[in-house]
């Protein structure tokens, strides 16, 4: 076992021990892995993220995920940072690591969920109000409160929403893997396509296309985009076991990056290709995706309306009146019933920090100052 001590991030001046296998990734990458850890002193288990700093532009993209994480401290379905460090020589050359210990997934990415799902390992009685509905209005949830901070996630897919199971055994969704995440501002740099064209954005696709961009110029990466994202994954979420467009407009040979960007964004000569939602689906759930995923992104809700249109359909009894403050109720229980107790200490230690007037994101400017 490798044991690493981390930067608490909500009180600089202290360190957490943690302990993780490192033959034992959950998940590897070009530059880094994740593995299963445990806080040494609570036995927490948390998720340490191992990064490799081989370049300077992968100390900097550490850098930025750090600080973004940071920003998102005490934000409901959203993964939390608890500790980070990173070590740092005088050349690049030389082996170095950063690390970051977040909110572990009890039941993995929503990819292998909906695989233990499909398999029988997990068992709901009603699969739309006590599965889909649940992880669709936490994902939207989490999404509003990134956007609230003007902070664009840009790589939304199965893999990097992680499943927890609240006190009564629901899915709690919490959006992670913030690599690609940027301050949402507008800037041209924003039309680079990153993560899985299946989950991208037609004005984000559009950018690859030559044909397309003969006829329209790309516009930036938005909120908007993530909005859509949502909306392929919340398909998929009704159709288990199926991924969004791989079988409906993907023939042999398979569709080029090109064909496959020419069906989802369309053309004068045919419509944006858009999955058929499965019969049976509640109506106005239905009527969301349809809007969440327009191909016009001034067309499309915002996160926030998502969530609240999706709290409705999830509580249809809900009078209207009343429904701002069992809203609100609903968000802030999401965390006091999930099944990580580590949640009721990381906000009741946010509480404390916020009395002493000292942001998680400041702190984390002093390390790398003093590292630097």
């Amino acid at each position: 076992m490798q044991r690493v001590n981390l930067t608490d991030a909500t009180n600089e001046n202290q360190e957490i021990e943690y302990s993780f296998n490192p033959a034992a990734p959950l998940a590897a990458g070009n530059f880094g892995s994740v593995f299963e850890g445990k806080n040494t002193t609570t036995d927490d288990i948390v998720a340490v993220k191992r990064i490799h700093i081989t370049e300077v532009e992968v100390k900097k993209a550490f850098e930025k995920e750090n600080l973004i994480m940071s920003k998102l401290l005490g934000g409901t379905n959203i993964v939390q940072i608890q500790a980070s460090k990173a070590e740092y020589h005088h050349t690049i050359r030389d082996t170095q690591y950063a690390y970051i210990a977040m909110t572990f997934g009890t039941q993995g990415d929503l990819k292998k969920f909906i695989g233990n799902v499909i398999n029988g390992n997990l068992k709901f009685l009603s699969m739309e109000k006590e599965m889909q509905l649940p992880i669709m209005w936490g994902m939207a949830n989490g999404l509003a409160y990134m956007h609230s901070l003007n902070i664009i996630h840009r790589d939304l897919k199965p893999q990097n929403i992680m499943i927890m199971l609240n006190k009564q055994g629901i899915p709690v969704p919490l959006i992670g893997d913030f690599g690609h995440s940027e301050i949402d501002t507008q800037d041209e740099h924003l039309t680079m396509l990153v993560g899985n064209i299946q989950y991208a954005a037609p004005e984000q696709l559009s950018a690859f296309h030559s044909r397309t961009l003969e006829k329209r110029k790309a516009k930036p990466y938005s909120k908007a985009g993530d909005v859509y994202s949502s909306a392929v994954i919340f398909w998929e979420l009704l159709e288990l076991g199926k991924e969004a467009y791989t079988l409906s407009i993907t023939t042999k040979p398979p569709l080029s990056t090109n064909e496959f960007v020419e069906a989802v964004v369309g053309n004068e000569h045919r419509k944006p290709f858009r999955e058929p939602i499965p019969a049976g689906t509640n109506p106005r759930l239905a009527t969301l995706i349809e809007k969440a995923w327009a191909p016009e992104r001034t067309n499309r809700p915002t996160a926030d309306e998502m969530s609240k249109e999706l709290y409705k359909i999830l509580h249809p009894k809900t009078r209207e009146e009343k429904f701002e403050e069992t809203f609100k109720k609903a968000e802030t229980s999401v965390v006091a019933n999930s099944d990580v107790t580590i949640f009721k200490r990381r906000q009741a230690q946010l509480v404390k920090t916020s009395t002493q007037q000292t942001s998680a994101d400041v702190i984390y400017r002093r390390q790398v100052q003093i590292k630097k």
